[in-house]
């Protein structure tokens, strides 16, 4: 039972390093990029095909959401 104690000690040290070593270290310049393209094309694309956004308001809705699942 000894050895099957140490095993599981061993095994949860090796997790916790590893998981220590993949620390998220934010997001890259690629993906800010990205996310701002989409976000102006919502933008543009809102300010162009939308008259009057109040009186269409699922179609607003409808175009930030599809801009959020995007980026």
């Amino acid at each position: 039972m000894h050895d099957l104690d140490k095993a599981l000690a061993d095994i949860i040290a090796i997790r916790s390093q590893l998981a220590a070593g993949t620390a998220f270290r934010g997001y890259g310049p690629a993906a800010v990029a990205a996310t701002g393209v989409v976000a102006l094309a919502t933008a543009f694309l809102q300010f162009y095909g939308l008259d009057d956004p109040t009186h269409n308001p699922v179609s607003f809705f409808a175009g930030w959401a599809a801009a959020a699942l995007l980026s």
